[in-house]
């Protein structure tokens, strides 16, 4: 016995799209993260994995369909083949595993048009001769050491009053805290760096011998 039916539908638009979010992982050591990082991005059906690892000095060993032109090193061959993906994933790579133009392109593609990158190093980018100077440093946002420091062992991962509250680590605060699960938690590598760069958030922190 509705007396008034106009405001008993609405209209409203919306968009669907089919494209999926575009991933590149560039690896030039081989290591466990690579493969794990796959597993884990190939069960969502809303990302396009992409790799390429580096398994010798002129080989490389490539997964996924390519979204852009790529160097015979298996990088995205310039700044407009970058920006055909949404996001970059390096793991443990130096300079020399870049040919020339990639290292500008890539940070090109994260300061100016807006790509995302996310930085997995290792010994090959931390340690002495890695990446500190190079315009890779410029898209990171912590200004590394280049000395090498690395603590070794059960090294305690601790958040910060920042990283409570950050989307990454909602509701897993109870897990930092608690000391029987925070040895499941604990990392057994750890590089230094000297700081990070205004704008930048530091979310965890790996507690060294002494507190370092």
């Amino acid at each position: 016995d509705e007396r008034i039916t106009e405001n008993n539908s609405r209209y409203f638009v919306l968009s669907v799209s089919a494209d999926k979010i575009q991933v590149f992982f560039f690896e030039a050591t081989l290591r466990w993260e690579y493969k794990f990082v796959k597993q884990a991005l190939e069960k969502d059906p809303t990302i396009a994995f992409t790799g390429a690892v580096k398994t010798n000095v002129d080989r490389v060993y490539a997964q996924g369909r390519s979204s852009g032109d790529v160097a015979a090193n298996g990088f995205p061959a310039g700044r407009e083949a970058l920006k055909k993906y949404d996001c970059v994933i390096l793991g443990d790579v130096g300079p020399d595993d870049f040919l020339p133009g990639q290292i500008e392109g890539l940070r090109a593609y994260a300061s100016e048009d807006g790509g995302g990158v996310l930085f997995l190093g290792g010994r090959k980018a931390f340690g002495s001769g890695g990446l500190k100077g190079s315009a890779i440093e410029e898209a990171l946002p912590v200004v590394l050491d280049g000395e090498g420091r690395v603590f070794e062992g059960a090294v305690p991962v601790r958040l910060t009053s920042e990283g409570r509250e950050h989307p990454a680590f909602r509701g897993l605060g109870a897990y930092f805290d608690d000391p029987a699960k925070q040895a499941a938690l604990r990392i057994e590598t750890c590089f230094t760096v000297k700081g990070i760069k205004p704008g930048a958030q530091l979310l965890a922190r790996g507690e060294g011998p002494g507190g370092e």
